[in-house]
């Protein structure tokens, strides 16, 4: 069994701003006219109308394994409209254009991504800072599948907001829960 390639599918940031796509995009080529763009905006700018999303082309090339790999690199650092090039999460989507098709496919969701924005669109994070774990946190090993208590929580039902669920999370343990979903 072939693992796919995962240090080289989805969005890889580097501490310079720099991030590297890349996409598998089985039987889309190069070689029968296909162009395919990532389009990427600051999670701040995407329902302003004077700031659209920056469209960068991907280059074509052929993984012995895989088939049609699509790769390219965006400098965050460069000039831009809006919140670009400032720390926070970016929202991303590709664009093809095909001869076959009468106008771009523009919404084309990463199937590599390791986060969502709103609209479930791919999403990655500028400046972003592992959580520091504390010593509760480190030590603490997941239940037995046998002893294991979940709760579903939806945070708009439970509290409305973040901090009034957290306010809450002590209520849950007294209950026994041991696992939030």
């Amino acid at each position: 069994m072939q693992l796919l390639p995962m240090d080289r599918l989805g969005p890889h940031v580097s501490l310079t701003g720099e991030v590297t796509f890349g996409f598998l995009l089985p039987w889309v080529s190069a070689h029968h006219g296909n162009r395919l763009y990532v389009k990427v905006i600051h999670e701040h700018d995407q329902f302003l109308q004077q700031v659209k999303p920056r469209p960068f082309e991907l280059t074509h090339s052929s993984d012995p394994v895989y088939g049609d790999y699509w790769s390219g690199k965006v400098d965050l650092s460069a000039p831009g409209q809006g919140s670009w090039g400032e720390p926070g999460r970016y929202l991303y989507r590709f664009e093809l254009h095909s001869p076959l098709l009468p106008k771009p496919l523009d919404w084309i969701v990463d199937p590599y991504a390791r986060e969502y924005g709103i609209g479930q669109q791919s999403a990655f994070t500028l400046g972003y800072i592992d959580h520091p774990w504390g010593s509760v946190e480190s030590t603490w090993k997941v239940p037995y599948l046998r002893d294991l208590i979940v709760y579903e929580l939806m945070i708009h039902e439970f509290a409305w907001d973040l901090p009034g669920t957290i306010d809450r999370l002590p209520y849950l343990r007294d209950l026994g829960i041991n696992c939030i979903d």
